[in-house]
C-alpha cells in the first residue's frame, strides 16, 4: 500500500475507528480489516490521519471556543452508528 491520498476502497479496509476530543487533542483509534499485515494497517493509518488532520485542523481554526466546545462534546457523545 502506498502513501497519499485516502481513497474510498482504502476506507473499505478500515475494520473500526473512534474519535475522542479534548481542549487539546483529537484522541483515535483505528484498525484494519482481518489479516492485514502490519504495515499495511501502517501505511493505511498514515493516509487516513493525515487526511483526517488536515480537515480538522482546517475546521478547528474557523469556530470560536463555544463552537469548538459544542463539537467536542458531540464528538465525545455515545453514537449508536
Amino acid at each position: 500500500m502506498k502513501k497519499g491520498t485516502l481513497k474510498s476502497d482504502d476506507m473499505e479496509k478500515i475494520s473500526h475507528f473512534q474519535i475522542h476530543a479534548d481542549e487539546d487533542a483529537f484522541h483515535l483509534i483505528f484498525g484494519g480489516e482481518e489479516g492485514m499485515n502490519a504495515r499495511d494497517v501502517t501505511a493505511l493509518w498514515m493516509k487516513f490521519s493525515q487526511t483526517f488532520h488536515s480537515d480538522v485542523l482546517k475546521l478547528w481554526r474557523d469556530l470560536n471556543s463555544t463552537e469548538r466546545q459544542k463539537l467536542i462534546d458531540y464528538i465525545n457523545a455515545p453514537h449508536n452508528d
